[in-house]
């Protein structure tokens, strides 16, 4: 019997098991040196396997140590690489790797300019091969476990770049030969953030889906300002995010993503070209639902959800200054695409300590405590319609002081102000319901130069800009803002606080409102009247009542107004009349029946004015000057004649002007109608109050120098007698009446002797002579009269002036009891003139 290894077949087996384990030996050798070649030929300076351990009948291959780099940079560093492989399914088309596990790799991922990617420093090629879509597998691939950890891979672009680490990633179970989900789990950082990843998911299903959670923890957002170069500047701040998610892919049908959101933001800033942004916080919470179709577009999605910010800042231009403290909204955002794209926000909102300024002065434009709106909605992000809204202890331009000494009220200020409707329709139409102001307090003050103190720090910082030329006006109106109001009113215990420092000394009152409205204000009609009433009290017992309509968006003003004004005090408005008439109003009382008309700028008024124990003091001669040119007598007269038994005057006083007119001004216009309304008043009473006897009262100018005043008709008397006449008593007793019901009225008593009673006195003392002579029966001169030393004397003249003064004076005093202090008895005089009669004169 042959020796086994003299058979020809025990030689090729022998040498086939032989070429088979130098194969196996030696294969570990040639892997290494492939992938070491392989990565030298695609560019790399240095590459090196470690060491490779192959078992091919347990299919186990692992890799320790490759290192690749170029120019002294790494490449790509794997620390170890296992695979597991199982040979039995290969015999079913099937490649089935039991475990797969890559440890300690370190690569990066960067995008050259042109779109090109390279991975671990080697160019990818493009993928240039048709889609296969349709075509049927051939092959099964499987993968039990998949475990990837300490792994740091970084992505480069040609604008940033970006670290992230894999602390681990598990896969289990994908089998493109099974239904089954696969599970996923993935733990890491991107850019020292925390990453966790965790779900399941099935791609080789008709539907492919990933039912799983993701957390992110303070993740930088500086890198995102990179792609958002346009916008931003600068970028800071942390995102966290928190979501369970749940996607269903339909190829060739509608998809499903719904995710449960829990965003955060901490401590943003962003930087825009004209403004800056900042918050401390930023919270969404709630559910997002979106729906792609077949072309994976979007067609619908909702977030149905609550946004809470905190301490958020906004400054435009460096100019103006947005800030809230806290800011929460409840609602939903729908958005479908269709044939146009479609959004509508419903929700409610609830704010504090939001604050509006002017960056240059520290001034509030507006503040509000806190803000409510219980129901809105934006569609399209144009139209805008909201239901109650609240703002709690509103302040309008307010400028905060250091020490509350300082502290001035703001223009506006309420506890509460309530609209029942808002709406924005088109973005430029404004329409809103009722307005409510409660316990409002409107400070009106008034500085020397005229402007609003609270405005008037506004315009001290307008910088001057270049003049511009002057653009002209579309002829369309579509983009014109237009406001309407269906009515604004101040509730009751609210304050109209003004202070008036462009008159001395400054004036100062307060109204307390019963009633404030104003009703229809609409500024796309013009000419349509707005109604409003106002009913206030100055203090315990003055009340001011006043009802009309304005056209407050006419180009020129038109308004009608009819009230009534109430027991007001007169000293304060000293301020307004020293200025006006030049008299200070020492005291009194007001009251008023108002009518006052303004057509296009034309006034015209008819006010009915009741002025009670009022007293006057001059305080401006050239004003005073005015008004007496205009009254014909001075002031205190003409009071005194308008005075009633009960001190009262009561005057018509009508004002006519044209505020269009630009010499228009209103002090003159005043001044006018008070000087024209009380003369009138003065000559119509004393015509009416001294008839028969009123129809002689004359307006006597005197010198410059002197004032003017009113003439009576003079008290006549016989020639050269001072004892009254019937039509003079009966006069007299008209004199007394005026008097008596005018109690502050005091006449001047002026004796005259004239010509007659030179006369009268010559014909006298010529009969007395006659008598003596006859009873003496001496006639020197035969019947020649000798008229020599019978003309009476000026003395004696004016001695009978003076007894005429004295006996009118006494015949008021003694008989009809007026006050000696009220008569005033003036030098005699004898008046030359021939048609001259013998009187009084009377002058008030």
């Amino acid at each position: 019997m042959k020796p086994l290894y003299r058979y020809t077949w025990f030689k090729v087996v022998t040498g086939l098991v032989i070429l088979c384990l130098l194969f196996i030996s030696f294969l570990p050798y040639a892997i290494r040196y492939g992938i070491e070649q392989w990565y030298l030929k695609q560019g790399a300076d240095f590459a090196q396997l470690e060491d490779v351990d192959l078992n091919l009948f347990t299919g186990k291959l692992q890799l320790d140590k490759l290192t690749v780099s170029k120019n002294n940079s790494p490449l790509l560093d794997i620390s170890q690489i296992i695979i597991d492989f199982d040979w039995l399914p290969l015999f079913e088309k099937r490649a089935f790797f039991p475990q797969l596990t890559i440890s300690g790799l370190k690569t990066g991922i960067t995008q050259l300019q042109d779109g090109n990617i390279k991975l671990a420093g080697i160019t990818l090629p493009e993928n240039n091969n048709k889609s296969t879509e349709n075509e049927p597998l051939t092959w099964g691939f499987g993968l039990q476990h998949i475990s990837i950890n300490n792994t740091v891979l970084t992505i480069k672009t040609p604008v940033q770049s970006a670290e992230f680490g894999i602390d681990e990633i598990t896969l289990d179970h994908i089998e493109s030969w099974s239904q089954d989900n696969s599970q996923l789990n993935f733990t890491g950082k991107i850019n020292q953030s925390t990453v966790n990843l965790s779900g399941q998911f099935n791609v080789f299903s008709d539907q492919p889906s990933f039912d799983g959670t993701i957390s992110v923890v303070a993740l930088d957002l500086a890198p995102a300002a990179i792609h958002l170069k346009d916008q931003l500047q600068s970028l800071k701040g942390s995102l966290d995010l928190h979501s369970r998610f749940n996607v269903k892919l339909t190829p060739g049908k509608q998809s499903i993503i719904n995710t449960d959101l829990d965003i955060g933001i901490n401590n943003l800033h962003a930087i825009q070209t004209d403004g800056e942004a900042s918050l401390d916080k930023l919270n969404l919470q709630g559910k997002l639902n979106f729906n792609l179709s077949a072309q994976q577009t979007l067609t619908d999605l909702l977030l149905q959800g609550q946004l809470k910010t905190e301490n958020v800042v906004y400054i435009a231009r460096k100019k103006h200054h947005y800030h809230h403290d806290k800011l929460n909204w409840n609602g939903d955002i729908k958005i479908r695409q269709e044939n146009t794209l479609q959004t509508l926000i419903n929700g409610q909102i609830n704010a504090a300590g939001i604050t509006f300024k002017d960056q240059d002065n520290q001034q509030q434009l507006l503040f509000t405590e806190k803000l409510a709106i219980d129901n809105f909605s934006v569609s399209n992000l144009v139209n805008l319609d909201s239901k109650n809204i609240s703002l709690e202890n509103l302040r309008v331009l307010y400028k905060p002081e250091a020490k509350k000494s300082r502290q001035k009220p703001a223009l506006l200020q309420s506890t509460l102000l309530t609209i029942d409707s808002a709406a924005l329709e088109k973005g430029s139409n404004i329409k809103l319901g009722n307005i409510l102001f409660k316990n409002a307090l409107i400070h009106i003050n008034r500085q020397k130069d005229g402007r609003l103190q609270q405005l008037a720090l506004l315009q001290s910082t307008n910088k001057p800009t270049a003049e511009k030329k002057p653009v002209a006006k579309p002829t369309g109106n579509s983009d014109e803002i237009k406001i309407s109001v269906n009515k604004i009113a101040i509730g009751k215990n609210s304050k109209i606080r003004i202070i008036d420092k462009t008159v001395t000394p400054e004036f100062k009152t307060e109204w307390n409102i019963n009633t404030a409205q104003l009703q229809h204000v609409n500024s796309a009609k013009k000419d349509s009247a707005s109604p409003f009433k106002l009913d206030a009290n100055l203090d315990k017992y003055s009340t001011i009542t006043i009802n009309g309509n304005i056209l407050p968006f006419s180009d020129k003003l038109s308004l009608t107004l009819k009230g009534k004004l109430s027991n007001i005090n007169l000293p304060p408005l000293s301020s307004y009349t020293s200025g006006v008439i030049g008299y200070n109003l020492h005291s009194g009382q007001l009251d008023a029946d108002l009518d006052l008309n303004i057509n296009k700028g034309k006034i015209k008024a008819n006010n009915q004015l009741k002025l009670s124990n009022l007293k006057v003091k001059p305080s401006d001669p050239e004003k005073a000057e005015s008004l007496t040119s205009q009254l014909s007598m001075p002031l205190d007269s003409a009071l005194s004649l308008l005075r009633d038994k009960n001190n009262d005057i009561k005057l018509n006083l009508p004002v006519n002007g044209d505020t269009t007119n630009p010499d228009f001004d209103i002090s003159g216009i005043i001044n006018k109608a008070i000087g024209t309304a009380m003369k009138k008043a003065s000559l119509t009473y004393l015509t009416h109050a001294l008839q028969p006897y009123g129809s002689l009262i004359t307006l006597a100018k005197l010198a410059k120098a002197a004032a003017d005043h009113v003439s009576l008709n003079p008290i006549l008397f016989t020639p050269a007698s001072f004892e009254l006449n019937d039509n003079a008593e009966e006069y007299t007793v008209k004199i007394a009446s005026l008097l008596k019901d005018r109690p502050q009225l005091r006449i001047k008593l002026c004796g005259k002797a004239t010509l007659l009673d030179s006369q009268k006195i010559t014909q006298l003392n010529l009969e007395a002579r006659k008598i003596k002579q006859a009873e003496s029966n001496n006639d020197n001169d035969g019947n020649k009269e000798n008229l020599v030393g019978l003309a009476p004397t000026d003395e004696q003249l004016l001695a009978l002036a003076s007894q005429r003064a004295d006996a009118i004076k006494n015949i008021l005093v003694n008989q009809h009891s007026i006050d000696a202090s009220r008569l005033f008895l003036c030098k005699p005089q004898i008046d030359n003139e021939k048609e001259a009669k013998p009187r009084i004169d009377l002058t008030i």
